[in-house]
């Protein structure tokens, strides 16, 4: 015990951690804080309305694919692009370039073609939305734009620019930010959903400023030309990037349907549902960024398997235990931070109502995401993602099934209820595999 606090505090007074770690996750939580405040000024301007659940409805798209492309994707491409040559790193970008276009627009389309099915819960209400349609289609237009600048927020982490990325992620918020006050002030929503396309633009446009040179790499990625890679190289990237998209797709997925169920409760409840959800995971980089990467030091440090995975249990059950003194003092001044955010403006009172209750099951499924990035970090590293994407898709779709059932009994707390539940048992079995199942045997999942 005394040596696991011994190591403890020499990685706390490590000069690497305060120099670039402790940075980057001051930057990643003020850029969450920026997100959050833009969307509570929309909300405050605009109410829970078919408006903005229609701005909040079809902006999840783009977000989401930008966060794929800058976190997710970043567990195959950066380990593949540190162990290159420069030549070699770039076709790799060349390649991650072709790929993230091809997903997207393959993403973007069917969208559009079939908005009018998703957003028929809202299309049904706006009168005093006659141009939806157009509007909607700039939202899911920027899914292209936003994969690329993810993208790009992976290559400045990849070459080590930390604050850079951090940096350029901040851009959308502050862009969509600008345009909020914008439309409020010119009494033009439209610029919003303008803004928010632009934001994207401008957001790749910093990033390729603090790469340097290496920006051309991105443009010759969108031309025509060979990539000088073998084809065990290929598949061996494709199959890595495939264990980790998987899994994000798979909560891609998980999230679009907890929209859609929150688009049938009701007129705003999609805003509720959103604000709760982002008021409650802001909090969420600064817990789970830290301490994977610490948990991921010490064990590389100690190749013993009965030491290594004493040190990941107590790293895993640290930021379970603070996620819920996080998450116990979230719940119980909800009624408060509400109440203070939305004192004025057009949210009413009963709006605050429901999203004041809706942050009870937010905390749960807090503490559970907590968990399960945990031992995401932990399994990746020691390549066993499989069984995590594997685990974790059977998760959410198991909990997709019985959402049908659950929102007709108890609505869309029910439903975020039946996330916890089965992402939670997903939990329950990375400790039995990481903890308990080879407790007794020299070979260990955390151990190569």
């Amino acid at each position: 015990m005394r040596s696991l606090k011994n190591a403890i505090v020499k990685t706390l007074r490590n000069s690497q951690l305060y120099g670039t770690v402790l940075p980057a996750i001051t930057l990643s939580v003020l850029s969450r804080v920026i997100g959050l405040a833009g969307q509570i000024i929309f909300t405050r301007f605009y109410g829970a309305t078919e408006l903005t659940d229609l701005f909040l409805y079809t902006s999840f798209f783009p977000l989401y694919v930008n966060a794929i492309a800058g976190s997710a994707f970043a567990l195959s491409f950066t380990s593949e692009y540190l162990r290159r040559d420069t030549e070699s790193r770039r076709h790799l970008v060349k390649l991650s370039v072709r790929l993230i276009l091809l997903v997207s627009v393959s993403i973007t389309f069917p969208l559009v073609l079939f908005s009018h099915l998703l957003l028929h819960d809202i299309v049904d209400k706006s009168s005093g939305i006659p141009d939806w349609w157009l509007w909607s289609t700039v939202c899911f237009s920027s899914i292209p734009g936003a994969a690329i600048s993810g993208f790009l927020y992976t290559l400045l982490n990849a070459e080590g620019k930390h604050s850079a990325a951090i940096i350029s992620s901040t851009i959308i918020s502050l862009f969509l930010l600008l345009a909020l006050f914008l439309s409020y002030f010119l009494k033009d929503y439209h610029i919003v959903f303008l803004g928010f396309f632009m934001s994207f633009v401008a957001a790749g446009g910093v990033a390729m400023f603090f790469l340097g040179r290496n920006w051309l790499w991105i443009w010759q990625g969108l031309l025509p030309g060979g990539i000088s890679m073998s084809a065990r190289d290929h598949i061996k990237f494709y199959v890595a990037t495939g264990q980790t998209l998987a899994e994000t797709f798979g909560l891609f997925l998980n999230q679009t349907i907890n929209n859609q169920f929150a688009l049938a409760a009701g007129t705003g409840m999609l805003t509720v549902y959103s604000l709760g959800y982002r008021l409650t995971m802001v909090g969420l980089p600064v817990l789970v960024a830290p301490l994977s990467n610490i948990m991921a030091v010490q064990i590389a440090r100690h190749s013993g398997p009965i030491e290594s995975r004493r040190r990941a249990a107590f790293w895993v059950l640290s930021a379970i235990c603070l996620s819920i003194i996080y998450t116990v003092a979230l719940s119980s001044s909800s009624s408060f931070i509400v109440s203070a955010i939305y004192r004025h403006g057009h949210f009413t009172e009963n709006d605050a109502i429901h999203m004041t209750a809706m942050l009870i099951p937010f905390s749960g499924w807090f503490v559970v995401l907590t968990a399960n990035m945990m031992f995401a970090r932990l399994l990746f590293d020691r390549s066993r993602g499989g069984i995590y994407a594997s685990v974790c898709l059977l998760a959410y779709g198991l909990s997709n099934i019985v959402k049908f059932g659950t929102f007709k009994l108890g609505g869309i707390q029910a439903v975020i209820w039946t996330c916890v539940a089965f992402e939670g048992s997903a939990s329950l079995f990375f400790i039995y595999y990481c903890f308990w199942r080879q407790h007794n045997r020299t070979e260990n999942p955390i151990v190569q």
